[in-house]
Parts: structure tokens; sequence; C-alpha cells
């Protein structure tokens, strides 16, 4: 517990020693530049700011310490290379400004022209960015848009499965329409169906129409019922005149239920298709769970195998 309570002050100890480490580095390389000796205290900031060797890692210190190595290039006449280092400067820190009394007039009016002209490239390349950045979110909405919609296909691609059906020549030589119905064609099958179906119940019709003019002729002509033979037989003629057209009747409509079959025969062996595909919804599995066992060493395993 005591130690516990330690670690945070020995944490804060040692942070403060190791700035004041490279506070203590920064001061000598800033003393060696108001000194004017630029050797050295150029070689100092470059061996503080080494990214691998470099003693200066707060933030804020490696501003100061780049821009004061800019103010010893400036002095030695390198204008480009306290550019560069200005730069890094502005880009890390925008707001960064130095200070007015640890440097020279002209140090400080070449930094703020070039940090004007410099926030004008920044807002340049950020309009640039944002521009990239827009153009890859819409980049990464169509691509997202269109694996969603493959992902939508797939779905659908799976939720229905083909099936193939085997056609047969016999099932397509009876009547009703079966042999248009097998070979998918509805329309057609339907009006044979129906057509056949009409001239069979007109068959009955007009034989049930037929039996019945013929029991009346015969109940006429042996009706005991007082009636001259003149009567008698004009009255049995008159039916035996409507039996005979409905017998009539029933052959033209026989003859035309067998053209209907016999059409309807030729159609399906001629349009015969040995097998067609349609889609249906797949079926879903249901979930089924089973008990399991395994046998171990020194004992066994017990648990649930599922299928959803």
């Amino acid at each position: 517990m005591r130690l516990r309570r330690l670690l945070p002050i020995a944490l804060v100890l040692w942070a403060s020693l190791a700035w004041a480490d490279e506070r203590s580095d920064f001061e000598k390389a800033r003393v060696a530049y108001l000194k004017k000796d630029y050797v050295e205290a150029s070689a100092r900031f470059e061996a503080m700011l080494d990214p691998k060797s470099g003693t200066v890692k707060t933030p804020d210190l490696i501003n100061e310490a780049q821009f004061c190595w800019g103010a010893v290039k400036f002095a030695q006449g390198d204008i480009a290379g306290a550019h560069v280092l200005w730069k890094r400067v502005v880009l890390s820190n925008a707001q960064y400004n130095a200070d007015p009394l640890s440097y020279p007039s002209p140090v400080l009016n070449d930094f703020i022209t070039y940090k004007s002209t410099l926030n004008s490239e920044i807002i340049q390349q950020q309009q640039q960015q944002a521009a990239q950045a827009a153009a890859q979110r819409e980049k990464e909405r169509k691509e997202r848009e269109r694996l969603e919609a493959r992902v939508k296909e797939l779905e659908k691609m799976t939720a229905f499965e083909t099936v193939e059906v085997k056609n047969s020549r016999l099932v397509a030589l009876m009547p009703f329409g079966i042999g248009q119905f097998q070979n998918g064609r509805t329309l057609l099958g339907a009006l044979f169906l129906g057509s056949e179906a009409v001239a069979i119940g007109l068959t009955f019709v007009w034989f049930g129409v037929y039996r019945s003019e013929v029991d009346q002729y015969n109940a006429i002509l042996n009706d005991p019922t007082p009636m001259t033979p003149h009567q008698r037989q004009t009255q049995a003629n008159q039916h035996s005149l409507v039996a005979q057209d409905m017998r009539t009747a029933d052959f033209i409509t026989l003859g035309v239920l067998g053209a209907l079959i016999i059409g309807g025969i030729v159609e399906g062996q001629v349009d015969f298709r040995s097998s067609y595909e349609y889609q249906r919804p797949r079926k879903q599995q249901k979930a089924l769970l089973l008990p399991s066992f395994a046998p171990l060493s020194g004992g066994a395993q017990f648990g649930l195998l599922g299928r959803f």
C-alpha cells in the first residue's frame, strides 16, 4: 500500500528531472547562439532534435529548439534551411509566436512573413486534403453501397432454389390439357381443359334430353287414353324429331370432343419439353439440438450440438 502511494510521486520526480535535462540542453544551445557561436549551437540543436537519439521530447520545447535552430541557420545565411525548420514549427503549432526579446528583429520579421505565406499554403493543403478526404468518403460510400447490393443479391439468390422438372412423353398423351400443363403452357392447357369439359358436359345434356324424348315417344304410343290414331302419331312424331336432333347434336359434340382430345395430344407431343426449371423459396432448416458425448482421459465430456 505504501509503495502504491510513493509510485506517483516517483513518476512526477522522474518527469521533472527529465524535463530539467531537456531544458538544460536547450539552454546550452541557445547560449551558444546568443554568443554567436553558430557552429556549436547548430551541432547541439542537431543532436538534441535527432529523431532516434535526441534528448528533447516535450512538444513545446521541440518547437522552441527548432525555431532557435532556424534562427542559427538564418544568422549563417541559410534562409532555406531556416524556413524548413520554421515550417515544422508552424505545422506542429499554427499559433506559435517567438519571444520578441530573445531574437533580433530580422529573424522575427522574416519568420512572420514566412509564416503568413506558409499559412496560405497550409490552408491550400488543408483544402486539398479535405477534397481528397471527401473523395475518399464518396468512394467508400459507393463501395459500401456496391457491397450491400451484392450482399442483397446473394441473399436473394440463396433464398430461392432452382428446381428441374423432368417431363414424360406418356403424360403428354393424356387429354384435358395435361400435356400443355406439363410443358408449362398453362393458358393453352386451361383452354383445352375447359373446352373438353364443356364438350363432355354437353354430351350428357344432349343424351339426357334424347332419352327423355324417346321415353315421351314410347309413352304416347302406349298411352291408353282415348286419342285418335292420327293425334297419337302426330305427338309421337314430334318427340321423335326432337330425339333425333338431340342425338345428332350429341354425335357432333362427341366429334368435337374427340377432335379437341386429338388436337391437345398432338400439340403436347409437338411442343414437348423434356424438362424445364423454375425457382421456389428455399426451405429453411429448423433449429436442431442434440446431446453430445466424448470420452476423455479420466472422465467424459457432455454437451449439446446445434444446427440453426
